[in-house]
């Protein structure tokens, strides 16, 4: 799905500076049955939350023939994990049994692929479940299903004996080049819930094509000397309706990279935008400085646009480059 990002631009007092952008198109379509799902139907059935997972938990993998190897590891994958929520994020995964390739988003592939990292979490955000790649693969390939069984089978085995702990499942798909990981997720700050909005999908655009780098940067305002990327930050979705901002509550620049505002943004979008609002997250960054928020701006909150977002200027591919588009508040 083609995103359109503004990356870099500030706001003073109504004025417009604008940094270089980061122009971003993905080349390929997410297929519709490997997105996020956009309510809570996928829970009715699949959520059990005092026994093992509903879903087939037998060790062997269908596609290779070998058997899941589960490793349950708290120190890396957490303690004490929400059961429930974990259910929640295993039931998240949409299940389908046709085979699809897995691979970085961004590569310039233009092989209709899952774009990782990808992490289905509950509806608290206090758990997760995200298919990696591993042994220094580029590309796997598996089912959903196989991602859902493999969850099944960490929350089986790794939540025996009262430990609760998390862990990783391995030998998965026809290649084995995919694992499995059932992770806690600990928010720096409570994230915040408000307004009501339809623009889920437009959100969700945004969530599966913003950048994802694990470079630490100094996300901060052009007044300090050690930015490196100028802020307020955004990401937006090609339609214009929902909005990603980061911004910082100080005036020096604090450390962070992109993969952690992704993270972030999936919790945002897991416990608020899934259910029709927007929402807000703080303490990010090094310091926790950076404050992350997901906007939509439909015909209703359109009117309850930020006052100090007057104008943005959008960079996309097509027709539309350049384009500006005029916001009051």
């Amino acid at each position: 799905m083609s995103l359109k990002y503004a990356l870099g631009y500030a706001f003073y007092v109504g004025t417009l500076i604008l940094a270089k952008p980061l122009n971003i198109s993905l080349a390929y379509k997410i297929p519709a049955i490997l997105r996020l799902p956009l309510s809570s139907d996928l829970l009715a059935s699949n959520v059990d939350t005092t026994s093992a997972s509903n879903d087939s938990t037998t060790s062997l993998n269908v596609t290779s023939g070998q058997p899941l190897r589960i490793q349950c590891d708290g120190a890396s994958y957490g303690f004490d994990l929400d059961i429930f929520d974990c259910e929640q994020a295993k039931a998240y995964v949409p299940p389908n049994a046709d085979q699809v390739p897995w691979a970085d988003r961004h590569t310039g592939s233009q092989e209709q692929i899952f774009p990782l990292p990808y992490r289905a979490m509950g509806d608290k955000a206090l758990c997760y479940v995200q298919p990696v790649l591993i042994g220094g693969a580029t590309s796997a390939k598996a089912t959903t299903n196989q991602v859902r069984n493999a969850a099944a089978a960490v929350r089986h085995e790794c939540f025996s004996g009262g430990k609760l702990q998390g862990g990783i499942a391995t030998n998965i798909g026809g290649d084995n080049n995919l694992a499995v990981i059932m992770s806690a997720y600990q928010p720096p700050s409570a994230i915040q819930c408000s307004g009501k909005f339809r623009a889920m999908s437009s959100c969700q655009d945004v969530l599966e094509g913003m950048p994802v780098t694990t470079e630490k940067e100094a996300f901060g305002p052009p007044t300090d000397r050690t930015t490196q990327v100028l802020l307020p930050q955004a990401v937006e979705s090609y339609d214009t309706f929902c909005l990603l901002r980061i911004v910082d509550n100080s005036t020096t620049s604090d450390t962070a990279a992109w993969y952690e505002f992704w993270e972030a943004t999936t919790a945002i979008w897991s416990v608020c935008v899934r259910h029709g609002q927007g929402g807000s997250l703080g303490g990010l960054g090094d310091h926790g400085q950076l404050f992350l928020t997901m906007i939509a701006f439909d015909e209703l909150s359109m009117k309850k646009a930020p006052k100090t977002l007057h104008r943005v200027q959008y960079f996309g591919q097509g027709p539309r480059e350049h384009a500006r588009l005029q916001k009051t508040g």
